[in-house]
C-alpha cells in the first residue's frame, strides 16, 4: 500500500523548523514566508553554553527555544504535541494522519536519516524537524520533506523508527509529532509581529543569565581566547570546526540565524510601515555578515595545529564577536524604543 498526502508540496528552505512550518501552513491554506514564521515563533536569540557532559564542552547557538513557542498564541491556533515510548504506536498514529491527508511534523535524529548520508560515528541531533508526507508499506519506505533537500526524500521505515526513537542526548526526539488545528481566520498579523518583536528585544537586552542574548555574545567574546587553555589540541580543533558548523551550516540559514531574522524584520517593516524596524533589519544583516566572517575564521583555526596561530585567530574572532554584540545591541534598543 502506497499513500501520499494529497496536494502537499515542499519548497527548499533555510532552517528545518521554519521550513516545515511554512510547508504545513501552505498545505492548510495559509501563505507565510519562512522568515515570517521564524520571527513570529520568538525562538531567535543567542546562547553560549559550557557543559562538562557535552562533547565538545563549549557551544554557540542562535536560538533559545523550539517550536511551539510563541507562534500558536500569536496567530491563534492550536498545536498538540504527541509523544510515546512505543515505536508501534508512534508509527500507527502518524500513519493514520497521513491516511487522512494530513502532513505531520516530526522530530528525528538526523544521523539515522538515509538521505543525510551521515557517517555511522557522526554527530547525532534529535531535534531535527521534518514533515512526513507519505509512505509505501510494500517497499518499507517513508517520504519526508526536509528543509534544504528539494522534493520528498526517501527513508526506510526501519531507519525512520530509529530516527524518531533515538535516545542520543542532548535532544532525544521521543517519537514526537505535532498536530495542528487552525481556524478559518488567524489573528491579525500586525499585532502578532509587534508582540514577537517586543518579546525578542526583551530577551536579547535583558536575558535572565549571562549566557543568553547580548550578554552571552560578550561572554563568548571575552572567553573564546581562553579556549586553547581549556581544550587540548585535537578537541580544540574539533570545537572550532563545530563552531563554524553551528554558525554557518547546521540549518541556521547562515550567520547563526541572523539572515533569517533580518529577513523577518525587513518583512515586518513593510507590514507595519515602520522605518525603524527596517534600520534594525540592516543592523542585524551587518551582524550576520560579521558572524559569517567569524565562522570562516573558526574554520581556518580548526585546520592549524600551530598554537600561536590559533591564538591570533581567536583574538581577531573576539573583536569580531564584540562588533556583532554592538550591532545587535543597537538594533534591539531601536526595536525596544520604536513605537510599534
Amino acid at each position: 500500500m502506497r499513500k501520499f498526502v494529497d496536494g502537499f508540496t515542499h519548497k527548499v528552505g533555510a532552517h528545518c523548523e521554519s521550513t516545515a512550518l511554512r510547508d504545513v501552513f501552505e498545505h492548510l491554506g495559509f501563505s507565510f514566508s519562512e522568515e515570517m514564521l521564524f520571527g513570529l515563533d520568538g525562538t531567535f536569540g543567542f546562547i553560549y553554553w559550557k557543559r562538562k557532559d557535552s562533547i565538545p564542552p563549549l557551544g554557540v547557538g542562535g536560538k533559545v527555544a523550539m517550536f511551539p513557542h510563541k507562534l500558536p498564541s500569536l496567530l491563534g491556533f492550536n498545536v498538540k504535541e504527541g509523544t510515546t515510548t512505543s515505536q508501534k504506536r508512534a508509527w500507527n498514529h502518524v500513519k493514520e494522519l497521513i491516511d487522512r491527508d494530513i502532513p505531520v511534523i516530526l522530530h528525528a535524529d538526523m544521523a539515522f536519516l538515509d538521505y543525510m548520508r551521515i557517517p555511522k560515528n557522526g554527530e547525532h541531533f534529535g531535534a531535527h524537524t521534518i514533515v512526513l508526507a507519505g509512505y509505501d508499506l510494500e517497499r518499507r519506505e517513508a517520504y519526508v520533506a526536509d528543509s534544504k533537500f528539494p522534493g520528498l526524500q526517501t527513508v526506510s521505515l526501519e531507519n525512520l523508527v530509529k530516527a524518531r526513537s533515538s535516545t542520543f542526548k542532548p535532544f532525544p526526539p521521543r517519537n514526537m509529532w505535532f498536530e495542528f488545528t487552525l481556524p478559518q481566520k488567524l489573528k491579525p498579523l500586525d499585532q502578532a509581529i509587534k508582540a514577537a518583536i517586543t518579546e525578542t528585544a526583551k530577551n536579547m537586552l535583558e536575558p535572565p543569565v549571562k549566557i543568553f542574548g547580548i550578554n552571552g555574545m560578550r561572554y563568548l567574546a571575552n572567553d573564546i581566547t581562553n579556549w586553547p587553555k581549556i581544550l587540548p589540541q585535537p578537541r580544540l580543533s574539533h570545537t572550532l570546526l563545530l563552531g563554524y558548523v553551528w554558525i554557518e551550516e547546521a540549518g541556521t540559514g547562515g550567520s547563526v540565524f541572523r539572515k533569517l531574522y533580518s529577513g523577518f524584520l525587513r518583512e515586518a517593516s513593510d507590514v507595519l510601515r515602520n522605518e525603524e524596524i527596517k534600520k534594525a533589519s540592516q543592523l542585524i544583516t551587518e551582524s550576520g555578515n560579521t558572524w559569517t566572517d567569524v565562522a570562516k575564521m573558526l574554520l581556518k583555526g580548526s585546520k592549524t595545529s600551530n598554537l600561536n596561530e590559533t591564538i591570533d585567530i581567536l583574538t581577531e574572532v573576539k573583536e569580531k564577536i564584540t562588533k556583532c554584540a554592538e550591532f545587535e545591541e543597537k538594533a534591539f534598543k531601536l526595536l525596544k524604543t520604536t513605537k510599534l
